[in-house]
């Protein structure tokens, strides 16, 4: 049977941002920067008793710590690849989760900025980084075989950041589980459905390079319905119970 439709997904996406694009793109953006392009710092420690309310106070927190723990060495240390591997495992992951949390409410109509540092809220943080950074384990192995198995892996493991967005007491095992078999015969048309945003992207680089940034939240929304549709047939075909995946979602 099949779920979804690319054509279907992008109009539902388009749906979400109808009203809403500047919401959308200021969260998208934020995500971007602290989780992606700012990788030239370093960030180990632990947060996961922290409740940061807004950007500002996840800010400050992060540049005073910097400036106690590193004040000397932090220029050298952040350009070496352990400081950008650090990054990507302790704030790009739980960013990219909460990014999830951010777009698959948005499928709802619940647009609220906060939801981004969902992952940084008590009892989650920990998790949320064991699980992506195992995620990104998995995934790299693979790719030491051959780039191709990677990518396979790569979408097989699809699901699992939203899993974690929407109900982040399932177990990782479970959340992988989960993905594992969603995906099942749908990689090659997720694969196609990622290809077709090409032509946007490719759109937005010859703007200066700029235009790509206002093609993000068109590609994370449709993403998120993408993954709605594949949640929607994890519980179809009972590979898993409505309140393991998206319990947190719908309590709200």
């Amino acid at each position: 049977m099949v779920y979804w439709d690319s054509k279907t997904l992008k109009r539902r996406a388009k749906d979400v941002l109808s009203g809403h694009y500047w919401q959308y793109f200021l969260a998208m953006l934020v995500c971007g920067v602290i989780g992606g392009s700012l990788t030239h710092f370093n960030f180990k420690i632990s947060i996961s008793n922290m409740n940061f309310r807004n950007l500002d106070e996840f800010i400050r927190y992060l540049l005073n710590w910097f400036y106690s723990h590193y004040p000397s060495i932090l220029t050298s240390f952040a350009a070496s690849g352990v400081g950008k591997t650090l990054w990507k495992i302790f704030i790009s992951n739980p960013f990219y989760v909460g990014s999830g949390r951010y777009t698959t409410l948005a499928s709802y109509r619940k647009y609220d900025f906060q939801n981004i540092f969902f992952p940084f809220s008590e009892g989650r943080y920990l998790k949320t980084v064991i699980t992506l950074l195992l995620r990104d384990i998995y995934i790299m192995l693979w790719s030491l075989l051959l780039v191709i198995p990677g990518i396979i892996k790569a979408y097989s493991y699809f699901m699992v950041p939203y899993i974690l967005a929407e109900n982040p007491n399932i177990s990782r095992e479970r959340a992988f589980e989960i993905s594992k078999r969603a995906t099942s015969g749908e990689k090659w048309r997720m694969f196609l459905f990622d290809l077709s945003f090409f032509g946007w992207y490719l759109l937005g680089a010859l703007c200066f390079g700029i235009g790509v940034l206002f093609v993000v939240p068109y590609y994370a929304a449709a993403h998120a319905e993408l993954y709605g549709a594949l949640r929607f047939k994890a519980v179809r075909e009972s590979i898993c119970g409505p309140n393991e995946i998206g319990s947190e979602l719908f309590r709200n």
